[in-house]
């Protein structure tokens, strides 16, 4: 038992350690206009991280979010389509406390997504956020996956919302916090039939 717990330890220094050697600190994000993924690709390279998409969130491909076979598992894409969502939402304004203070929460109904090519561990990719569908009650949200500074769709997906009142017991629309927040972040709101797409 010793020596697999020595062997182990030793393996997870090494790897401490070559993480450690490799870490990348990225600008903070500022608050911009949106623009979709692809425009990404022309600044990415770029030291001046004031003109990165609004709508469009940088996520870098880790160890846990891998498979045996060192892709990008296809079950960790709706954890980074939430992270971009959230980050996104929170650039234009719009924070969880606001509809958790009014008992409101954001209720699944539908989620998705569709693989173009593969991901590996350190990919650093851009995902863009766009509500296609903004109703009295709904709100759907899509996601667009390409690495940074490449124009190629890897990855597409997307989450329906309906919106639920804990102290009523009932669905109820769109906050006017979540519908405020699309309408202040240019070019996040991209209606069916608008364009986008490889």
């Amino acid at each position: 038992m010793e020596c697999v717990s020595s062997a182990h330890l030793l393996s997870s220094r090494i790897a401490a350690a070559r993480l450690a050697s490799s870490t990348v600190h990225l600008p903070p994000a500022r608050r911009i206009d949106a623009m979709d993924a692809k425009a990404l690709s022309v600044d990415s390279t770029r030291s001046d991280s004031a003109h990165a998409p609004m709508n469009v969130s940088r996520v870098r491909i880790r160890m846990y979010h891998t498979d045996l076979v060192g892709g990008a598992f296809h079950g960790r894409y709706f954890e980074l389509f939430e992270e971009a969502r959230t980050e996104a939402f929170r650039r234009a304004g719009f924070h969880w406390e606001m509809t958790d203070r009014e008992g409101i929460a954001f209720v699944v109904t539908k989620i998705g997504a569709e693989f173009y090519r593969p991901t590996a561990m350190d990919d650093d990719l851009a995902i863009a956020v766009f509500v296609t569908r903004l109703t009295k009650a709904r709100c759907v949200v899509e996601y667009e996956v390409r690495r940074a500074g490449e124009e190629e769709l890897l990855a597409r997906g997307h989450t329906d919302f309906a919106f639920f009142d804990t102290r009523r017991q009932r669905l109820v629309g769109v906050p006017d916090s979540v519908r405020k927040a699309v309408l202040a972040c240019t070019g996040m709101l991209r209606l069916e039939g608008e364009g986008g797409g490889a």
